[in-house]
């Protein structure tokens, strides 16, 4: 089985972008800069409608998908509050275009649209097994994506988009099928599978805005939309059961928009029965699906279901973003699984002990860093033993079921260790002495070595007795006996440390159990263990998440997997895993490798480099079993995911001496420009917006094939401020549009007069629409709303500009934070990818000294020995890109010139008259974690190069950016206006008395054709080079020359 081979209509949307599969449009989007650019569009538009091969509908519709998630994009920024929002992900935004692409085709012609579809499926071999698709084919979606990417703000967006198209739509019926031909849902229904997801999802839904309530047969909708009601899947019957709390499907009818979240279990009769319930809900509706263990579920069904499901979600699921890509884009944490050879029975305890270790080095890490480990957005770490074979009954319920036994072994077991852990010390410290030491008496499955010992490296060489204090009080809140306490009011067991008469210690762990009246009897009877109770404390979980939450330790907790929602997990434990559990297993890994990290990027700071090395450990999932079978069968599960294999890091050689010149115009930390108040003027930049939609088209000779694009209408230039125009807009809307823009992009610190909104359309705007637009006033409004906001964002970036400079001073590297000191490699290990793992593992295994040359695949790589740090890691062919992922990211073709041309210009005129006194540096900047100044602009140059003399003590410092114009083009270029204010800098005299000079460079790959670049009509290379601080990069490398140029000048006119 292989499920992304089977997705029809995932590919065909690929297929308009000109991509045979998502890692054609992944690789050339993770590092584009998020949110709007200057003209309001995405930075990820400028990158998509640039592409050769774009489908010329697509071509067309593009701009205004793009501006609709902006639009909801700037929604979420302006209602969330609980989880402030600021942009959408890339993978996020994909699916969400891909959600807009599907809405417009299906409501504009349904009937088109399928006949298309169908000829794609037919094209294609590999779809030969999966069915045609049938009208009632297309009123459902899934989306694939992995637990933490974000799905359920998809969610909440894909209503909006599936609401606007419904009122919007030529064919509204294609969503909704009714006799009285309204374009309307009787229900928004968001499904779930238990309760615990079921409040999660309200929480949430209000958060985003969305009028959201339990569902209730009296309710209606919403006060200022639809509302979304949200019932559990087993509520739903076919039959009233007369119980109160069961719905039968037939009275909400067929007609609704239904929303699933994690609603499949696989194909057994149940599950059967829970899909015919969801479908016959949306039957003259429509159906939206979200998971993150779609293959699982499938792979775990018979060989008829597997191939009906195949079929289903090879024609369902739109967007597929699984844990593969999430996890090689470098989202979540890293996860370490500690593969146990074998070990007896007997010596579960000492495994155990091994598992605590590493979590108190995590909580050790953590209580030392702490502040660090905030900015980081790292909380306190919390350590999760569990299994997915739970007891469903309630906790005053006997179930006597096999399952509920072996739960009752495992969990009474880790109660066990607790209990010995606590009551005999000295048993405790000798282990612990051994397990540090690298003698744990347990080895790794693959090579043999100590288990433990590479995992607790900053645990080495303590006193093991003092270890077993600082664990027993930082973990477990004191010492003493362990005391398991029933808490009447909520089910759930406690543990704590007995303390003596009249006082209570905090508890520090929660066991979540089905049967607590047996688990009670079977510690006593097995353990010895007496079992208390506590009737004034009510639910220790909902206590675990918050930030001085006692509780370190949760046990068998089913409601991990249902919808528990934190960022809390560090380390888990594996009870008891059953070899059908492929689904649940995945969520519960996919819900421990959650992160938020730096900036709430969701990515691991620690492989962008730029990061302390202490941060790993808590960037890092743990996961720890004492069952030999059950690691073999959780490690199984996770190869299925075909989830990359990281390979140890690739440790860099860094220059010895950074020389004393080398500085770099950087502010001081507690600097804060938001701290100044801006008040809005029409003193800023112009702002330049173009709706004239591009067509990029490929067209071939006889040698070669070339990429073209032109304007897909004609043309005219609106100027709001003009009278014929004015008269049109209204300016009320205006500003209150701009004043939720301003609080969707938290600019908190920019007051906005009423009376300036007239001013800044008179003399700062400018829109260029097709003139069949214009003569539209509601068209216009919305132009001239989009081109306030594009003008707003300019003049905050130009204010931010201007109050870093006045505060920017001449300061030296942190070699720690600003240069790269490892590379981060994964590989996907199927097919070519195999071969490639192998080989670059080899690699690896070598002295780093035998790295230090040119060489290609399989791990491409320049050296340079006036660069920073070697090897320079580079860019393979197609297919290694598709198999290999590397984080600081390799450079890519225009990066590679720009070093081979630059280390052959100063291999031939180094050593001329010239250059004689001259020493150059070079440093490949680390992407948004390294040297970065006017942050809004995005000013994180690729690279930068300093030529100096240390004789006469001057130093030019040049930032040069290889990535060209071919996406935002010359207007409304926020680089440019960032190069030409570091040129500023550089005359003031806190640089000039220093002997510092500061320039930088847009440089233009040679290969760009000059009327793609947007703003270049009529111009030459030369007027560009001549107006804007940019080079293009010809093939002789002659641009090196004009970047030396003025420092080579200024030298040798000092010198003569």
């Amino acid at each position: 089985m292989n499920l992304e081979r089977s997705l029809v209509l995932n590919r065909f949307i690929h297929s308009l972008f000109g991509a045979d599969r998502f890692d054609d449009l992944r690789r050339s989007l993770r590092d584009v800069e998020e949110g709007p650019g200057p003209d309001g569009h995405s930075h990820f538009f400028y990158v998509l409608a640039s592409r050769a091969g774009l489908d010329r509908e697509l071509s067309r519709d593009l701009p205004d998908y793009d501006l609709r998630i902006v639009e909801y994009e700037a929604r979420l920024g302006g209602n969330r509050r609980a989880e402030p929002f600021r942009a959408f992900k890339y993978f996020q935004y994909m699916a969400l275009l891909f959600t807009e692409i599907y809405l417009d085709r299906l409501t504009r012609n349904p009937a088109e649209f399928l006949s298309r579809l169908n000829a794609f499926r037919a094209d294609h071999l590999d779809f030969a097994n999966i069915p045609e698709f049938g009208p009632d084919d297309l009123r459902r979606l899934a989306y694939f994506m992995a637990t933490g990417s974000g799905k359920t703000l998809v969610l909440h967006v894909n209503i909006w988009q599936v609401i606007h198209y419904l009122k919007t739509g030529k064919h509204p019926e294609a969503l909704v099928r009714r006799s009285d031909a309204r374009a309307e849902f009787d229900n928004i229904l968001l499904i779930t599978p238990g309760e615990g997801l079921s409040a999660q999802h309200l929480t949430e839904l209000a958060d985003s805005g969305l009028d959201a309530a339990r569902f209730d047969r009296s309710s209606t909708g919403g006060l200022f939309g639809p509302r979304v009601h949200v019932i559990e899947i087993h509520k739903l019957v076919d039959e009233p059961t007369g119980e109160g709390v069961s719905v039968p499907i037939g009275e909400l009818g067929t007609r609704n928009l239904v929303i699933v979240d994690e609603g499949h279990k696989g194909a057994g009769s149940e599950a059967r029965t829970w899909k015919t319930r969801q479908e016959a809900l949306s039957r003259d509706g429509f159906l939206l699906e979200y998971s993150a263990t779609f293959a699982q579920a499938i792979g775990a069904a018979p060989p008829k279901a597997r191939q009906d499901l195949l079929g289903t979600y090879g024609k369902s699921i739109l967007f597929d973003y699984s844990y593969r890509y999430f996890y090689g884009d470098g989202y979540g944490k890293t996860f370490r699984v500690l593969n146990l050879k074998n070990a007896p029975a007997t010596k579960a305890h000492e495994l155990m002990l091994g598992g605590l270790l590493i979590f108190y080095q995590q909580m050790m890490l953590h209580q030392q860093h702490y502040e660090e480990a905030r900015a980081y957005n790292i909380d306190k770490p919390l350590w999760v033993l569990l299994g997915t074979s739970v007891s469903r009954k309630r906790p005053d319920e006997r179930d006597p079921s096999r399952t509920a036994e072996e739960e009752r072994t495992d969990v009474g077991e880790v109660v066990a260790f607790l209990h010995k852990f606590l009551d005999d010390a000295e048993w405790a410290v000798e282990h612990i002495a051994k397990i540090i030491a690298g003698k744990s008496g347990f080895a790794e499955l693959e090579s043999g070595n100590d288990l433990f010992e590479r995992h607790l490296r900053y645990l080495t060489g303590q006193d093991a007795s003092a270890l077993y204090g600082h664990i027993c009080r930082s973990l477990l809140h004191g010492q003493g006996g362990l005391e398991v306490v029933e808490i009447k009011q909520s089910g759930e067991i406690g543990l704590r440390v007995s303390a003596p008469a009249h006082r209570e210690l905090p508890y520090f762990g929660i066991i979540n159990i089905g049967d607590v009246a047996s688990f009670k009897k079977y510690l006593e009877l097995k353990h010895g263990i007496q079992v208390k109770e506590d009737v004034i404390n009510t639910s220790l979980f909902d206590r675990v998440g918050r930030a001085d939450s006692p509780i370190n330790l949760l046990i068998g907790a089913k409601k991990f997997i249902e919808g528990w929602s934190s960022w809390r997990v560090s380390a888990m434990g594996l009870l008891r895993i059953g070899k059908g559990e492929g689904s649940q297993v995945i969520q519960l890994f996919g819900r421990g490798v959650r992160l938020k990290g730096k900036d709430k990027s969701l990515k691991r700071s620690h492989a962008m480099g730029g990061a302390p090395e202490w941060l790993e450990s808590l960037e890092t999932l743990y996961v720890v079993g004492w069952n030999a079978d059950y690691m073999q069968t959780f490690r199984q599960m996770l190869e299925k995911e075909d989830l990359a294999r990281e390979l140890p890091p690739l440790r860099v050689v860094q220059h010895e001496e950074i020389p004393l010149w080398a500085l770099v115009p950087q502010t001081p930390e507690s600097f804060d420009p938001s701290a100044e108040i801006w008040v809005l003027d029409d003193q800023g930049p112009q702002a330049i917006v173009d709706l004239v939609p591009q067509v990029v088209t490929l067209s071939s000779e006889a040698t070669s094939v070339s990429e073209q694009s032109g304007m897909a209408g004609k043309a005219v230039t609106l100027l709001p401020g003009e009278p014929r125009y004015s008269h049109l807009l209204d300016l009320d809307r205006l500003y209150v549009e701009l004043l939720e823009y301003k609080a969707a992009k938290h600019y908190a610190n920019v007051f906005i007069p009423r009376e300036s909104i007239r001013r800044v359309l008179a003399s700062r705007c400018e829109v260029r629409m097709l003139a069949e637009d214009i003569r539209d006033p509601d068209r216009v409004q919305r132009a001239v709303s989009r081109t306030l906001k594009a003008y707003l964002d300019r003049f905050v970036r130009l204010r931010e500009r201007e109050a870093e400079s006045a505060h920017a001073e001449p300061r030296p590297l942190v070699r720690e934070r600003q240069i790269a000191y490892e590379y981060r490699i994964t590989v996907h290990a199927e097919g070519p990818g195999e071969k490639l793992l192998q080989e670059i593992e080899q690699l690896l295994q070598r002295p780093i000294q035998d790295l230090l040359q040119d060489a290609g695949e399989p791990l491409p790589r320049l050296y340079l020995d006036w660069h920073l740090f070697n090897p320079l890691l580079v860019e393979g062919d197609k297919e290694w890109q598709a198999h290999v992922n590397v984080s600081p990211p390799p450079l890519v073709a225009s990066e590679r010139k720009l070093v081979e041309d630059l280390r052959n210009f100063w291999k031939q005129n180094g050593e001329s008259h010239r250059y004689r006194d001259t020493e150059v540096y070079l440093l490949r900047n680390l992407p948004k974690v390294g040297v970065g100044l006017f942050i809004r602009s995005g000013f994180y140059p690729d690279f930068i190069l300093w030529v100096g003399n240390p004789k006469r003590n001057t130093t030019h410092v040049i930032f040069l950016d290889p990535h060209g114009l071919h996406h935002e083009g010359l207007e409304n270029n926020d680089r440019f206006e960032a190069i030409k204010k570091l040129r500023e800098i550089g005359a003031d005299t806190r640089f000039q008395s220093k002997g510092i000079c500061l320039d930088g460079y847009i440089l233009v790959p040679g290969t760009t054709p000059l009327e793609n670049i947007p703003g270049a009509k009529g111009k030459t290379w030369a007027d560009l080079e001549r107006e804007y601080p940019l080079l293009r990069q010809d093939e002789e490398g002659l641009y090196v020359q004009r970047v030396l140029a003025q420092a080579a000048i200024e030298e040798y006119q000092e010198g003569h």
